[in-house]
């Protein structure tokens, strides 16, 4: 089976970590799938992302798409996630009942905000090399990589768009690697995975929302 918790359930302001909550709200239900048998994938649930944080950083409002109603590069984001992780790992890592973490639900994504625009022109410009290559290749007049953006549609340039979609779908890619990070830091040989939607492979769609 599989149930969920997520950060906004165990940590209820910035300085504060509510263990009781993850003993009600998880541990205790590992301790009835033990007792009868059942092996249980943890939802750690990402998309339960505390208020507090949300009003943080205004990056938040700008990104997201679906569940991941946050921005991923914000810092407020990696330190909620290595929070939450850091309080829940402890109590359940060592479980009979524990068979793996499910990372995410069914994610989709896409940046917006300045943290995604500067990370991209890096990456843009890393691809590229040179702006006049970039020119070359988009039909472009750039005088340098600090003046892209990420194209908002594929009707706005459809070169650079491609690029955009390919940078997310790396940067969500790397979110869902810290995660793994932050769990197996815990346990090395616990499984991770992310529960992707299955139209993520029949829908053109959803190149664009991170999934590769």
């Amino acid at each position: 089976v599989q149930f969920e918790m997520g950060p906004r359930g165990a940590l209820p302001e910035p300085d504060k970590v509510d263990e009781e909550a993850i003993k009600t709200n998880v541990v205790q239900w590992l301790d009835l799938a033990a007792e009868h048998n059942v092996a249980v994938c943890l939802l750690i649930s990402p998309h339960y992302f505390p208020a507090w944080a949300r009003a943080s950083d205004p990056a938040h409002e700008v990104c997201g798409h679906g569940f991941i109603s946050f921005c991923i590069e914000a810092p407020s984001t990696f330190d909620v996630m290595q929070k939450w992780v850091d309080a829940l790992m402890p109590l359940i890592k060592d479980h009979p009942a524990l068979h793996s973490i499910c990372l995410s639900n069914e994610p989709l994504y896409k940046g917006r905000c300045d943290y995604e625009q500067a990370l991209f022109r890096r990456w843009i410009e890393r691809r590229h090399g040179d702006i006049d290559e970039l020119n070359r290749i988009c039909g472009t007049d750039y005088a340098g990589f600090d003046e892209i953006t990420i194209p908002e549609k594929a009707a706005d340039n459809y070169a650079l768009f491609f690029d955009g979609c390919e940078f997310n779908q790396q940067r969500f890619l790397e979110f869902h690697q810290t995660l793994r990070m932050l769990v197996q830091a815990h346990d090395p040989d616990l499984p991770v995975h992310a529960k992707v939607m299955a139209r993520a492979f029949e829908d053109p769609g959803h190149f664009e929302v991170g999934i590769d």
